[in-house]
């Protein structure tokens, strides 16, 4: 009897642990489907603060956190200051000009983040640094009820290599419309 009991006991930890991979897989699934999702829905948006108002909305369906955070932009050229470009929740008045405390924790992750071109997780400031290939660099802030996990953090790390790729179509449709604005002033000088 005790070597059935053992053979149980074994095969019910061995199932219980294949049911986790189960759920951990299933769960990676799902957010790469609200990847791909999102990132096709966020290539369809010709503003920037469009667009950065749709990638904390995708943020906020990847982790099921709702819509509550806030994007800036950092200019290369300028790399003392942020642009906040969109923000939910208790960061609205940040939109109007408001500035973060300057000993705030939050301040310091988005600084820190920006300088050191990685994300940081300091639970529950979550900052993802987005890379951008033109002028800017990105970071985006959110603070879910609960420490992330492993699955979540690749998902957001795949997110933030997608949003970086759509956020230089942007920047390159933009100056594209620019140039045709120019050139249509241009030729209606001539007639």
């Amino acid at each position: 009897t005790e070597l059935v009991a053992n053979k149980i006991f074994t095969t019910v930890i061995a199932s219980l642990r294949s049911f986790e991979s189960l759920h951990a897989l299933e769960k990676s699934s799902q957010g790469l489907a609200k990847i791909l999702e999102g990132a096709t829905n966020l290539y369809q948006l010709h503003s920037l603060k469009e667009f950065a108002s749709g990638i904390l909305k995708q943020i906020g369906a990847i982790l099921n956190l709702g819509e509550y955070g806030m994007l800036c932009a950092q200019s290369k050229n300028d790399q003392q200051s942020f642009d906040v470009l969109a923000a939910t929740g208790s960061f609205t008045p940040l939109l109007e000009g408001h500035p973060l405390p300057e000993d705030s924790r939050l301040l310091i992750a988005l600084n820190t983040a920006l300088k050191s071109k990685c994300s940081q997780s300091d639970y529950p400031n979550e900052v993802l640094y987005i890379a951008g290939r033109n002028s800017y660099d990105f970071v985006v802030h959110f603070s879910p009820p609960w420490p992330l996990e492993t699955v979540d953090r690749n998902l957001l790390d795949i997110f933030c290599e997608r949003i970086s790729a759509a956020m230089d179509n942007l920047y390159l449709y933009q100056q594209l419309r620019r140039s045709q604005e120019a050139t249509v002033m241009a030729l209606a000088d001539l007639g």
